[in-house]
């Protein structure tokens, strides 16, 4: 599987005299002086006037929750593969400054594996009566996955929602050991009129991913 890359960076024009910054101060004055002749504003007041400032970006929320996860946590041999169990629950009910709108759309999830595993498939399981629906993709040879889903309606409920992921423990994994360190977070958007307009995104705090390589084998 190929890794993703990071997308290269926007190509800018460089000289001698005054690389980026004096590139970059000529296509702004040359944008300011346009502005100005079409607004009868002289070239040099628009240069000095102080610009407005971009309108702020919607940032999430970060929801107030309680980490969930199976129990007990799978033991495994390195090279085998556990369905393990993760969640939320306790988190604030509708309404509240720093729990979930009403009704919710655009569900996702994106997820870490823990040190030594890997992602086995690109399968994303409710337990119960959680979400379902899902459509995952796994990147950098599957230490990361990233699952969307096609529901729209409540949140997860105060009393939790659980869902289990498939998770390789690698050869170099150490045996008789509790791998930690992954974690998923549930992201979800919100078409509620009701939603403030400065918050259009809710995440819940992680959700951990464990798993235990059983002891080395006597022989």
């Amino acid at each position: 599987m190929t890794d993703v890359q990071e997308p290269m960076g926007l190509p800018v024009a460089r000289n001698a005299a005054g690389g980026v910054q004096r590139a970059g101060r000529w296509r702004v004055a040359a944008v300011l002086a346009g502005a100005a002749m079409a607004l009868g504003v002289s070239p040099a007041a628009a240069e000095n006037a102080v610009p407005m400032p971009p309108t702020p970006p919607k940032q999430p929320v970060r929801v107030q929750g309680t980490d969930y996860p199976g129990v007990p946590v799978p033991f495994v041999e390195r090279g085998q593969t556990a369905a393990v169990t993760f969640g939320i629950k306790d988190s604030t009910p509708v309404g509240y400054a720093h729990g979930y709108p009403a009704i919710t759309n655009n569900w996702e999830m994106i997820f870490y594996a823990p040190d030594h595993t890997a992602f086995a498939d690109d399968t994303l399981t409710p337990v119960g009566d959680a979400v379902g629906s899902w459509s995952c993709t796994r990147l950098s040879s599957g230490s990361f996955m990233q699952c969307t889903s096609t529901y729209a309606g409540p949140p997860p409920p105060v009393t939790g929602a659980q869902w289990q992921v498939n998770l390789t423990v690698l050869p170099d994994a150490p045996s008789d050991t509790m791998l930690t360190g992954g974690y998923g977070v549930l992201q979800v958007a919100s078409p509620d009129p009701d939603a403030s307009p400065h918050w259009n995104r809710w995440d819940t705090p992680n959700m951990s991913l464990s798993v235990g390589t059983c002891p080395a084998q006597q022989g």
